[in-house]
């Protein structure tokens, strides 16, 4: 009995560790930041203390029965507007009805748990799914599930908006659904997992389900001679399960879509965020790196120096299968540039280009980093792909100097996070048959995650 649990234990206590390292290290930089509710000073964004506090304080209303309005109609905004829109786009996170234990005087506080409680869940639920992708050492895959739930996107844009922030939850809950159907089983709750994502946030829903959906193709690419059957007979029960599971799940949660679709077709267009023209490929590259902010708007796509470290020395790791060196190195790349063009940014997003920033949907090729680095890191790249990587960074840092959003300390950083990392993976390939010595690495290898999140 013990054998049979011991597995799902370390699994659990796996996705724990990621949990408190992502929502620790949020918590730790916002009380070095001064940023409220760890601090002083007003958390940046006029999105955080201008709508999604005011909408969680109506919420807090409703729950206790201290408002004249209702779910549908809400008299405290404006002269009195629709409130099942705002609902639907604002407050479906389920983190976010957990605003009526706080007192209505420490609504931010609430605002700011919900931001947290989704990184820990981004972060533990992308534990388990690297670990459906490959086996492999579940510290080692929550350290990168770490650098998932706090890539740029969360720190830069999802953290203003915690209705957002349900999308980093999304893409690893569909990555699970696409692999039970993979494996054809758990029709269910995978329908589930994706009624779950479009009600929690539908703004982020339809890039995560894009997302997910390919990840399953690459992964039928790479598996389907190993499959039961004929590999055309493979490709059509998986797809059907696929497309059964998503619309059932899209049938769940169809009384959401509907009010927010209607909405959005009779509510006045807002000014657009212009993405006609690409912003250089150089720009684009510089986000990949841990860095600032651009002042232009670019997908901020940064998972930290582990994560892109060990993504870029996919390409030379001989340990991994060729035609799945190519998928997972094409995948990524591939969502990153037709994120930089409008009829794609278009279709990632519903056909609906985004108000509030046009890569409302950057934190999928995060995830995609993730899984690519992943797939190397549980095939054990050896010095060669490692210095591989490394070289590969070091070329894109010299292509991207000169870009705004890296300055001075952003090198510092990379360059000793990078050295760090490099030295530790390097450490953990010596030692992977020494338990203990392998142990002491992955614990100083946390710790450089830790500091560098």
């Amino acid at each position: 009995m013990s054998e049979t649990f011991t597995p799902r234990r370390r699994e659990a206590a796996a996705a724990g560790v990621a949990a408190v390292l992502a929502a620790g290290a949020y918590c730790l930089a916002t009380a070095a930041r001064g940023t409220y509710p760890l601090g002083p000073h007003a958390p940046a964004g006029a999105a955080l203390g201008d709508i999604a506090v005011p909408f969680h304080a109506h919420l807090w209303d409703l729950l206790h029965g201290n408002t004249t309005g209702d779910l549908l109609f809400n008299w405290g905004s404006g002269y009195g507007t629709p409130f099942l829109p705002d609902l639907a786009a604002y407050l479906l996170n389920p983190f976010s009805w957990l605003v009526g234990l706080f007192p209505r005087s420490s609504v931010g506080t609430a605002v700011f748990l919900v931001t947290v409680l989704s990184i820990a869940a981004a972060a533990a639920l992308m534990t388990h799914a690297l670990g459906r992708l490959h086996h492999g050492p579940p510290w080692l895959r929550a350290l990168l599930a770490v650098g998932y739930a706090l890539c740029a996107w969360v720190l830069d844009d999802g953290a203003a908006n915690p209705g957002w922030m349900w999308g980093p939850v999304a893409l690893p809950l569909l990555l699970l659904a696409a692999d039970w159907c993979l494996h054809e089983r758990r029709w269910a709750a995978g329908a589930l997992c994706v009624a779950a994502a479009w009600t929690g946030s539908l703004h982020t829903a339809v890039a995560a389900t894009l997302t997910a959906g390919l990840v399953l193709v690459v992964r039928l690419v790479v598996t389907a001679p190993l499959l039961p059957g004929s590999t055309l007979r493979a490709w059509v029960r998986v797809t059907g399960r696929a497309v059964t599971m998503t619309a059932a799940g899209a049938l769940v949660s169809s009384p959401v879509l509907f009010v927010a679709v209607t909405a959005a077709q009779d509510a006045r267009p807002g000014p657009l965020t212009a993405t006609d023209g690409s912003p250089g490929l150089l720009a684009q590259l510089a986000q990949v790196l841990p860095g600032g902010q651009a002042e232009a708007p670019l997908p901020d796509v940064a998972v930290g120096m582990l994560g892109l470290l060990l993504a870029a020395s996919l390409p030379f790791n001989p340990r991994v299968r060729a035609r799945e060196r190519i998928a997972w190195c094409v995948l990524p790349a591939l969502a990153a540039l037709i994120l930089l063009r409008r009829p794609e940014v278009l279709r990632w997003h519903g056909l609906a280009l985004p108000v509030a920033g046009p890569y409302r949907a950057a934190f999928v090729v995060s995830g995609l980093l993730v899984l690519a680095a992943w797939v190397s890191l549980s095939h054990r790249p050896g010095p060669l792909a490692l210095l591989g990587g490394a070289g590969l960074v070091l070329l894109l840092a010299v292509l991207a100097h000169g870009q705004d959003a890296l300055r001075t300390p952003d090198w510092l950083r990379a360059a000793a996070g990078g050295a760090a990392a490099l030295a530790a993976l390097w450490a953990l390939e010596l030692l992977h048959d020494r338990s203990r010595a392998s142990g002491l690495v992955t614990l100083a290898l946390a710790a450089g995650v830790l500091g560098g999140a």
